[in-house]
């Protein structure tokens, strides 16, 4: 039997290094092109469209948005790469 903790964390580390690499990948490039937080905003702007049509809600909430949901992402599919690993090297 697998360790489901062993699993969580490994997925959760590995979640977090994949996320947190892209973000300031984006920061890197956008700032360069002189326009930082570009991205994550226009990304925020089409993640908020899908909940409805896009009201005020300003480009601080719009990055906070996007950011969550990079975060989450990033977290659940390093959870179920990790566990797809352990459940490859019991078999």
């Amino acid at each position: 039997m697998y360790k489901v903790e062993k699993t969580l964390r490994e997925g959760l580390i590995a979640g977090l290094i994949g996320a947190t690499s892209i973000a300031i990948w984006f920061l890197i490039v956008d700032t360069i092109a002189g326009r930082p937080f570009y991205t994550p905003t226009v990304l925020g702007i089409g993640l908020l469209s899908v909940f409805g049509p896009r009201g005020d809600e300003g480009a601080v909430a719009q990055v906070i948005a996007y950011t969550i949901f990079h975060y989450g992402m990033f977290l659940g599919i390093g959870v179920l790469v990790s566990y797809i690993v352990h459940r490859a090297e019991q078999d």
